[in-house]
């Protein structure tokens, strides 16, 4: 073990471990009836009044009274609690031995489940959940004691945590499964929409239900009951969470036993907190949470301030089977080949609606050239959208493929009119993909890294490189960075995310060419990021600008980044006398410590 190294106390394996009562605080126990004992005298007391009764389900509701009263109050606890309970036979009976060892608090708890298990509102509630059929031995039931409604199939499986932030609406979903005891799943192959058309025409409450953000729905006529949405490409599924204090008979009455006249089209079952069906959980693993409010019926409850109506999986499809490549959530882009060259268009939410957008170059502070401006684009028009030009197609209400395909003919042909017109002082921008290289003849140029969105959001700092002949540096000196701005020479130079291209958040590497080949044949230019991950940064691309004129020259859009947290924009080489820009992009998941050490910085 390393000196920083630290022995873990051992954990204790609460479903074996015998626990023995605190002899101070059993002493104050009156009530430690055997969960079993209870589960049979209720049977027995009601022998002439159901029929088939199976004892073990009995059980199994007692459990779960149990365990849900003393995780409310004992929340610290609950780990142990859930195990304890359900241990075999008369093995979980060490619940209340186990309450002695959480002092008053606990034999409080104690007394108070006791006093409930023994007395008449647990007969009472015996009595309806038998009158409703929970108990009935004809009940069908999984091989692991998962009740279940109409399935596709009996195999069950647990939902595995999906790994996302913790803000990230799969995340919470997972999250309030994991933490309710019972949820009612509907699921089947076909969209959203269609399933909680079905769901919502056997279930009324459902068309009344009321949201906040749009995540998760509520009903009026029920408390403690929630639900909520997932899609996948090809499936999709409706999820009502039921909370510890819901009317459980209601639940059944008004939620589960309509869900028999759902067509055959449709799956149910209840799942035990991550316990559901194996088809549902690979549904899951590969949905987005959709907002309610895009449901047909529910569109009331959708802001006027918000955004556009998220796009269908189906509608996804169709705009990759048309070309065009998915960048994150609904953002899109398509290179379109033309005759004046290759022209990368996006298709993107924008404002309240969704756009088709062509990247114009950098915008200067924010601002709209002069000469732009008032210039007749008919339906289209030019704006600064993520701190460049763009120029923009909007579409409106929902956009079919037509729409879209229609937008980017239209964006193209206005771009065509914009270049050739006299008003246009937009510079020529080549655009470079992976592994492509093109002559820079600008003697004084900077490389910029920018992404769309707020540059303040995210901290990527761009570094330089000056290599040797064995493709390694000389010193350490040759690194250019935040804490060594400036190299020797002169000839390459940091800027801050304060002053760099005018724009906050956003730094850059400044190189004099002909004075860097005085030193070096190659410059890399490296990106790193301190907080996330690159894939985390929408629209990340490097931009090549000539300092005598102002002007981008070079537009490197970067992609395919997962977690990656530096990498190697590209290298500026000199071959035969030329300095020439070559696209890299390629990522790094050892940060920028892994990329010096790979080109002989000593990092110790």
């Amino acid at each position: 073990m390393g000196m920083f190294s630290r022995t873990k106390a051992p954990t204790t394996d609460w479903t074996t471990e015998r626990i023995a009562a605190v002899p101070n605080w059993a002493a104050h126990q009156s009530l430690r009836p055997g969960l079993s004992d209870v589960a049979q005298e209720l049977v027995d007391s009601h022998s002439g009044s159901f029929n088939a009764i199976d004892v073990d389900k009995v059980v199994q509701a007692i459990v779960n009274i149990v365990e849900s009263i003393a995780v409310k109050h004992l929340p610290g606890n609950a780990d142990a609690i859930s195990a304890i309970v359900r241990r075999p036979g008369p093995e979980r009976d060490d619940i209340w031995n186990y309450f002695t060892h959480c002092a008053a608090k606990g034999v409080a708890v104690s007394e108070h489940i006791g006093g409930i298990l023994v007395g008449p509102q647990m007969a009472e509630t015996f009595e309806t959940m038998a009158r409703e059929g929970h108990f009935s031995k004809s009940g069908n039931v999984t091989p692991e004691g998962l009740p279940i409604l109409s399935p596709d199939s009996s195999d069950t499986t647990t939902l595995s945590d999906p790994g996302l932030g913790e803000n990230d609406p799969i995340q919470i979903a997972f999250g309030l499964m994991s933490s309710v005891g019972l949820s009612l799943v509907v699921y089947g192959p076909s969209d959203l929409a269609s399933c909680f058309t079905a769901v919502a025409g056997v279930i009324p409450a459902f068309r009344g239900s009321a949201t906040e953000g749009g995540w998760l729905g509520s009903f009026s006529s029920i408390e403690n009951v929630l639900w909520f949405g997932i899609e996948s490409a090809d499936s999709s599924a409706i999820i009502v969470t039921v909370l510890p204090d819901a009317d459980s008979g209601r639940v059944l009455r008004e939620f589960v036993n309509p869900l028999g006249a759902l067509d055959g089209s449709w799956f149910t079952a209840l799942a035990q907190k991550t316990l559901v069906p194996s088809t549902f959980a690979d549904i899951f693993g590969r949905s987005v949470h959709r907002r309610i409010w895009h449901l047909p019926g529910l569109e009331h409850l959708r802001p006027h301030d918000h955004g556009p109506i998220e796009l269908s999986w189906d509608f996804k499809r169709r705009l990759a089977g048309a070309g065009w490549d998915s960048l994150d959530g609904d953002n899109y882009k398509k290179d379109v080949p033309s005759p004046e060259g290759s022209s990368i268009v996006y298709f993107a939410p924008w404002r309240d609606k969704h756009c088709v957008f062509l990247v114009l170059g950098p915008s200067e502070n924010g601002q709209i050239p002069e000469n732009l401006r008032g210039v007749d684009l008919d339906d289209c028009q030019i704006g600064v959208e993520y701190e460049h030009i763009t120029l923009i197609k909007p579409l409106y209400s929902s956009p079919s493929l037509s729409d879209v395909q229609a937008a980017t003919e239209r964006v193209l042909d206005r771009a065509r009119f914009l270049f050739s017109s006299e008003t246009s002082s937009v510079p020529d921008i080549l655009t470079l993909t992976k592994g492509a290289n093109t002559p820079v003849r600008a003697p004084l140029i900077r490389v910029a890294l920018a992404w769309h969105g707020n540059p303040a959001e995210a901290n990527v700092d761009t570094s330089a490189l000056l290599l040797g002949a064995n493709e390694r540096v000389q010193s350490d000196s040759d690194f250019v960075f935040y804490n060594q701005p400036v190299h020797a020479t002169g000839a390459v130079g940091y800027e801050s995310r304060q002053v760099a291209n005018g724009v906050p958040g956003c730094d850059s590497i400044r190189m004099d060419l002909p004075r860097a080949a005085t030193y070096t044949d190659k410059i890399v230019i490296v990106g790193s990021i301190d907080r996330g991950q690159f894939s985390g940064l929408r629209g990340l691309h490097a931009t090549v600008v000539d300092l005598s004129t102002g002007h981008p020259v070079i537009n490197f859009p970067i992609d395919g980044l997962t977690s990656e947290t530096a990498l190697v924009v590209g290298e500026l080489y000199r071959r035969n006398g030329e300095w020439k820009f070559r696209a890299v992009g390629q990522g790094y998941a050892s940060g920028l410590r892994g990329v010096a050490t790979d080109y002989g910085i000593n990092v110790d």
